[in-house]
């Protein structure tokens, strides 16, 4: 897997202070009390030998057999074991007890009201959980610590909460695992986390959250939020090496906020994203609701991003009038922080006003070695398009070492709108209608002062080595390397990287940084999210100056390193530069 770590990540608090806060999510003891084996596909409750998934639950949740004599008693001083015969693998189970509103997984959703492990034999088809869209697939309760392993998550529906999973209290970790095409039909109110409704904690690690639909389209004034994700109050997430990809929100005159994930836990409390993939998400609205968050809405707390993917993710608002649309990729209403992460091609398309092709920020945002290219904003002609690559709203840009450039908007501002403060060593490829304080080491397209745009001249969008596991699959981190020619390449901070400079010891892909690209004979770190070499040259020419969104280009390999090890560097560079700051 390239040398991505399945241990945990380090979540930032934003500008105004960093918590390094770890989570070691390594695989869990199975040997822990009881071992119930699942050898049936059949959703039952019967005297019939055999020992279903519904039995297995209910005898675990119980510490006895009430749920079935066929399967083991559940002991209650430790956390249960739920394992799945290789006799019936790739026969999904489909839940056909139907019968709502009861809450003792007799009929409907598998409801688990104590600790347990659900240990699958693969998430690709060997164990496929499938709600048969008559009810959720899971809910979890009582404070219950479950754990969820290898294994797929489908097809829930008949609800507005929590398709997929609703974890109502407790602790979830899930691990190589999918949870994907469960859907929310609402008809009044809202729906929210088709995918996965959390108020609890919640722990994924490399789990592909995929394909979830919120569908409010045939009713009016219906909200929706976090097809993919929804933390609600007193939630908390960790999301390490997953993918959360082409999950939908449509409404019509409700607003639509957060496409693969919608985060509101109780205040200051923080979300951290490691080496993840948000791409293809979306929100709809065809009335004049808002439209906000493709990739996510990220409404409290404080939202930690490293090694971070967005790409194609798209907000749409089809008519006109009452309300915007905002943050193609992310939109964060709370403090945010992100660094060696990449936002490319996401989009904001509006009738009336839209901003933040790739990012919409309102409170402190912190940039650390990010890039940001080829986002676009597309509105009617006659009204304010603002920001194609970010827009920032009554709160302030802090950046470093980042680029934005080569972002488009049918109006003002190409790619950056709002008050931004450099902490040096930023490109900055068109500062049109853009605030921005100039730092140390800036390259900026003061088209303001009547220059010229700066060519980032950054390769097209590739897979330059990295990618995320879960079954079959592997998931390339797609990113922009410089090419040869880059003003980007030695030209970021010159002090060494991580415990000296503000560069990030490692960039994006794991790789060191602060190697000599220009051949001048001085190691220096580049500005954006990759670090220049010269196996990532592309065969385009001049290098296409980040012209276009196309994939190319091998996986790469090698040299990558632990979230943590960068993350522990960041943190470093970040402390000091705000130390520097205000002293």
């Amino acid at each position: 897997m390239d040398g991505f770590s399945n241990r945990a990540t380090a979540l930032f608090n934003g500008p105004i202070g960093v918590v390094l806060f770890l989570t070691a999510l390594t695989s869990p003891s199975l040997t822990l009390a009881a071992t119930l084996t699942v050898n049936t596909s059949d959703d039952a409750i019967a005297a019939d030998g055999m020992c279903s998934l519904r039995e297995a639950i209910i005898n675990a949740n119980n510490n006895n057999q009430t749920g079935s004599a066929d399967c083991i008693a559940g002991e209650s001083a430790l956390p249960d074991v739920i394992r799945f015969a290789e006799s019936i693998n790739s026969s999904p189970i489909v839940l056909s007890l139907t019968g709502t509103n009861e809450n003792d997984a007799e009929t409907g959703d598998l409801d688990i009201s104590a600790s347990l492990i659900i240990k699958g034999n693969g998430a690709s088809s060997e164990t496929v959980i499938d709600g048969n869209s008559t009810d959720r697939v899971f809910e979890i309760r009582n404070d219950a610590d479950v754990q969820l392993l290898d294994l797929t998550v489908t097809n829930g529906g008949s609800v507005t909460l929590g398709a997929g999973i609703y974890v109502s209290s407790g602790r979830l970790t899930m691990q190589d695992a999918r949870v994907s095409s469960n859907l929310i039909e609402v008809n009044s109110g809202s729906g929210s986390g088709a995918g996965i409704h959390s108020l609890g904690n919640l722990f994924l690690t490399r789990v592909s959250i995929q394909a979830n639909e919120i569908d409010a389209s045939e009713t009016d004034t219906v909200f929706g939020y976090g097809a993919g994700i929804y933390v609600g109050n007193g939630g908390t997430l960790s999301l390490i090496t997953s993918v959360v990809e082409d999950n939908l929100i449509t409404t019509v005159n409700g607003s639509a906020h957060g496409g693969g994930l919608y985060i509101y836990p109780n205040v200051g409390a923080t979300t951290g994203v490691s080496s993840s993939v948000f791409s293809g998400n979306q929100v709809i609205v065809n009335g004049t609701g808002a439209a906000s968050g493709g990739g996510i809405y990220h409404r409290a707390g404080n939202l930690g991003i490293a090694r971070g993917v967005f790409v194609n993710n798209r907000v749409t608002k089809t008519s006109s009038g009452g309300s915007s649309a905002t943050g193609g990729a992310i939109a964060a209403i709370d403090p945010l922080s992100m660094s060696n992460s990449t936002i490319s091609g996401n989009r904001v398309e509006g009738i009336d006003y839209a901003g933040g092709g790739g990012l919409l920020a309102t409170d402190s945002a912190v940039l650390t070695n990010v890039t940001i290219t080829q986002n676009a904003i597309q509105a009617d002609p006659t009204v304010f398009a603002d920001g194609g690559g970010v827009r920032i709203i009554l709160g302030g840009l802090d950046m470093t070492n980042s680029i934005i450039a080569g972002n488009t908007s049918t109006s003002e501002s190409p790619d950056c709108s709002g008050n931004i403060v450099s902490s040096g060593y930023n490109l900055i490829g068109n500062n049109a209608d853009c605030t921005y304080t100039a730092g140390t080491g800036d390259i900026v397209g003061d088209v303001n002062g009547g220059g010229a745009a700066v060519n980032p001249i950054l390769g097209t969008l590739a897979a330059n080595g990295g990618e995320i596991s879960i079954g079959d699959d592997l998931v390339p981190m797609l990113t922009h390397a410089p090419q040869p020619g880059s003003p980007a390449i030695d030209s970021g901070d010159p002090l060494a990287p991580g415990s000296v400079g503000t560069c990030s010891s490692i960039d994006q892909l794991g790789f060191g940084r602060a190697i000599d690209g220009d051949g001048d004979g001085v190691e220096i770190c580049d500005i954006g999210a990759v670090e220049f070499r010269e196996e990532l040259i592309q065969d385009t020419g001049s290098g296409g100056g980040s012209s276009d969104s196309e994939s190319g280009g091998g996986s790469g390999g090698g040299g990558a390193l632990s979230p943590f090890l960068m993350l522990a560097g960041l943190l470093v560079a970040i402390r000091r530069r705000f130390s520097r700051a205000h002293t």
